[in-house]
């Protein structure tokens, strides 16, 4: 781990020197994630997880600028020695693209190896995430190899790629995505996302979202297809609803919230929702798993005006997987806002209640995040 930073920092500080008589309006960023993660369900199963990314951004000529981002994991506990190459290995080229503006005076097309989507997104996410051990330690972080098209109006929004996944498969994805804001408050959006291989499959949706200073509301539905997009199918679906009001008192500031989430007829997508630390680790994204669900996550953001750097989370969450009861989670968390870059966060849980009366388990997750 050392080396590996000590050869981030090393090209950080050479790449502006050498490229400023051939670039310009260069500029390096990245991050760097670690997150522990303990349950005692499994008294064995405790370990940290790492992620760092960096990247170099700079314009080649008027209207083009290329982005190179490299990406490292590493689980601790599989770490084999200090030999440099044992690092090197591992670290890969997430992004390599060059982004052309004002097409047509209008247009945006970004071509090469990208991320793609956002990342609260319960249906289509490509790129790295973030908040659990298992998102760094099980899921590599993704990028897709194609080009993308994006026109950006006052009220309307459109975007069009076409793009391989960087996972060694041969299916080709194509996606088409609408967004209108019908007002500063209200906003809604409909997208299309096929995946070819030996036959046609993947989603389509939409989804709807108020939001003013006090409230936050949003809904979004999704279903798969099979066989061509306008086949007959008894294919899957999604549906999820949030919902957010936020009140301030001379004291303390709270944000209570609703979610619910259910999926049918084994619904798949590559959605990053990903809720509670104990499921959210232990399960993994709901929608990637081909699982009919069912889950109920109610909570409550808090913080006091007199500890300006930390707030907390409190989650209550049940769950249902294909019609078989789970259990309960109870989650408290507590994050601390160092600077604008740095946050570290502490959060337990337990589960209750659970199928086959079982006994409770507990699990424990400490994460440090630095942006740069």
């Amino acid at each position: 781990m050392k080396k590996t930073l000590a050869l981030l920092l090393a090209v950080a500080f050479a790449v502006p020197a050498f490229a400023g008589n051939v670039l310009s309006n260069v500029e390096t960023y990245g991050e760097i994630e670690t997150i522990g993660f303990t349950q005692t369900e499994d008294a064995g199963d405790k370990s940290v997880a790492n992620r760092v990314l960096f990247g170099v951004s700079a314009d080649l000529v008027e209207d083009v600028r290329a982005n190179l981002t490299f990406a490292y994991n590493n689980v601790w506990q599989d770490t084999n020695g200090d030999v440099v190459d044992t690092y090197l290995n591992q670290i890969e080229v997430a992004e390599a693209n060059v982004v052309v503006s004002n097409l047509f005076g209008a247009l945006e097309a970004k071509i090469g190896r990208q991320f793609y989507g956002n990342e609260d997104s319960p249906v289509m996410y490509i790129g790295p995430r973030h908040g659990n051990y298992a998102n760094i330690a099980f899921l590599p972080t993704m990028s897709m190899d194609g080009a993308l098209l994006t026109y950006q109006g006052e009220s309307l929004a459109l975007s069009a790629f076409y793009a391989q996944i960087s996972d060694g498969s041969d299916d080709r994805l194509t996606g088409l995505t609408l967004d209108y804001a019908f007002t500063n408050n209200l906003v809604a959006g409909i997208y299309w996302y096929d995946a070819s291989g030996s036959d046609h499959q993947g989603i389509w949706g939409g989804k709807l979202a108020y939001q003013n200073e006090g409230t936050k509301l949003g809904v979004e539905y999704a279903k798969n297809y099979e066989n061509g997009v306008f086949s007959y199918n008894n294919a899957g679906w999604m549906l999820k609803a949030d919902a957010a009001l936020n009140l301030d008192a001379e004291a303390i500031s709270l944000t209570p919230r609703l979610s619910y989430y259910i999926s049918e007829k084994d619904f798949f997508a590559a959605g990053n929702y990903a809720p509670g630390i104990a499921f959210g680790n232990l399960v993994g994204p709901l929608s990637m798993t081909g699982e009919d669900w069912r889950v109920f996550n109610a909570g409550i953001d808090f913080g006091f005006k007199s500890l300006e750097k930390v707030t907390f989370a409190f989650d209550y969450l049940n769950a249902e997987e294909d019609r078989d009861w789970l259990g309960n989670e109870f989650d408290l968390k507590a994050i601390y806002q160092h600077n604008d870059y740095v946050s570290f966060t502490l959060g337990g849980g337990v589960v209750t209640n659970i199928t086959g009366d079982e006994d409770d388990f507990y699990v424990g997750q400490l994460g440090m995040l630095i942006k740069f």
